[in-house]
């Protein structure tokens, strides 16, 4: 007897790699959304555990991804979205 799988799970095998197809754009905006979010989070914790004068690193919002959000940054990637978070 063949194995069922989800429909969500078929269509997501069949439209090709993440990245790739309407499934990849969503996957990419969810990832950039996240990351966002990461960045922001790492502003807030650093600046109630270190006050408003400790600068906010890259190591902060690699932290906060992997560890509240389960996300993998690059340093080059969180460097970005704290240039674009914080000027």
């Amino acid at each position: 007897m063949p194995k069922l799988i989800p429909g969500w799970l078929a269509r997501l095998h069949h439209s090709g790699p993440l990245g790739h197809g309407p499934h990849g754009d969503v996957a990419a905006v969810a990832r950039q959304r996240t990351l966002r979010d990461a960045a922001d989070w790492a502003i807030v914790v650093n600046r109630r555990d270190h006050g408003p004068d400790r600068p906010v690193t890259v190591a902060d919002v690699q932290l906060r991804a992997w560890e509240d959000f389960n996300l993998s940054v690059s340093a080059e990637d969180a460097a970005a979205e704290l240039r674009r978070r914080c000027g």
